[in-house]
């Protein structure tokens, strides 16, 4: 993906939990120490694709959800390329974004994020149908605790800086 003012930064979320996570994020700098979210993260809860973030210095806070919810669906097994190149154009068709990570014989990971307006039901239906035998799950819904986010309520996450604060210029 080739965007102005890209930056990667080391993020965290969820920090002292089960589901605590690093990892380099790429961001869009859109100024006054604000990002875009332009890829959707591997690895951490709380945010996903679209997402503006802000830096306080001491943490991130969400400005504004981007309206899409991610998913995260892995496994052990590969999908061929011709049925990838079908659920890639699915997405698409439903006005989402996918990120095909890893697709080995050994191992699996695929990030979807499909527009909240999609509805409930049909991303559950997608993620479970398409990738039958494969394990999924929600991205940007849960907190920490299991609780829903409520993002689509206004409720925030706060999201923590890794220690090592690293900015890589892309």
């Amino acid at each position: 993906m080739n965007v102005d003012n890209e930056i990667v930064l080391t993020l965290s979320t969820f920090e002292n939990t089960d589901l605590s996570a690093v990892e380099s994020i790429q961001l869009q700098l859109l100024g006054d120490g604000e990002y875009k979210v332009i890829r959707i993260p591997a690895k951490l809860f709380g945010f996903t694709y679209g997402d503006i973030i802000k830096d306080y210095g001491t943490h991130f806070e969400i400005k504004k959800r981007s309206g899409f919810i991610g998913c995260r669906i892995y496994g052990y097994k590969n999908i061929q390329e011709s049925r990838m190149r079908e659920i890639n154009n699915s997405v698409r068709n439903e006005d989402g974004v996918y990120e095909e990570f890893v697709n080995s014989k050994k191992q699996f990971l695929y990030l979807v994020a499909f527009p909240a307006s999609l509805g409930w039901n049909k991303i559950q239906q997608f993620c479970d149908e398409t990738f039958d035998g494969f394990s999924w799950e929600y991205t940007n819904v849960y907190d920490q605790n299991g609780d829903f986010l409520e993002w689509w309520k206004g409720k925030r996450v706060y999201l923590k800086l890794s220690p090592s604060r690293t900015v890589i210029d892309v």
